[in-house]
């Protein structure tokens, strides 16, 4: 997507002619590029819904993996700064890997881009869960206090509405998922274990199960695989 959107519609055709059922895009666009929000982008997005491939977002895809500023770690202690690679390497970076994936999702939703293409779907993937019922709270309130400052007549729902209807996310193992999927996010969610990551722990199935003491059988379904087949939509042959 950062190399503008005439190539970025190359790709595409490529992905479609490979019966590729998924395509996974940079959260972040080049400085001196354009927002993946503009219209010159429109055709992207048209082709992808027109295909019903499923977009998504993943952890290190965001311009270049760092989530921290590095004067954060010129603190005269013994905490290491953030190593190279894909994944957080300290509780810092932690609590930072979903930054850019909540920025992108925020233009694509104020900008009108899931307005205008209903039906794609977009997965955050092994960036956390925990975040995202928060963050819906926030988008709400920074449409209520902006809408009359700036025009966002666009958006036929709320932003949390959107969400609801476009946007899935992967959990890490250990993260409380009872208590997401009870705040809001029974249609969110979808299994993930990172297998054979080393995050992904040796038993996620085991860590996700003791935060779901009391769930229905209806959201354990939408969690473990119903939200997933939203997911991929048309894809899916099972």
């Amino acid at each position: 997507m950062g190399l503008g959107p005439n190539k970025a519609l190359k790709f595409l055709k490529e992905a479609i002619n490979s019966n590729f059922s998924v395509v996974l895009i940079d959260t972040i666009a080049p400085i001196e590029g354009i927002s993946f929000t503009h219209p010159d982008y429109d055709k992207v997005w048209s082709l992808i819904q027109e295909a019903d491939l499923a977009i998504t977002l993943h952890v290190g895809v965001d311009g270049g993996y760092s989530p921290v500023p590095k004067s954060f770690y010129k603190n005269a202690s013994s905490v290491p700064a953030h190593k190279e690679g894909d994944a957080p390497g300290d509780a810092l970076s932690y609590m930072a890997i979903q930054y850019n994936a909540e920025l992108f999702l925020a233009a694509m939703i104020f900008d009108g881009v899931l307005e205008r293409f209903p039906k794609l779907r977009i997965g955050v993937i092994e960036l956390g869960a925990s975040w995202i019922i928060s963050w819906m709270k926030h988008l709400d309130q920074s449409y209520k206090a902006f809408r009359k400052l700036q025009d966002m007549s666009v958006l036929k729902l709320l932003p949390s509405e959107y969400v609801l209807r476009q946007i899935k996310v992967t959990p890490f193992a250990g993260e409380d998922i009872g208590w997401i999927l009870t705040s809001g996010a029974e249609d969110l969610l979808m299994f993930a274990s990172d297998y054979p990551h080393h995050e992904g722990t040796d038993d996620p199935i085991g860590r996700f199960e003791k935060t779901m003491d009391g769930l229905s059988e209806e959201i354990r379904n939408k969690f473990y695989s119903d939200n997933f087949k939203s997911f991929l939509g048309s894809h899916l042959d099972i």
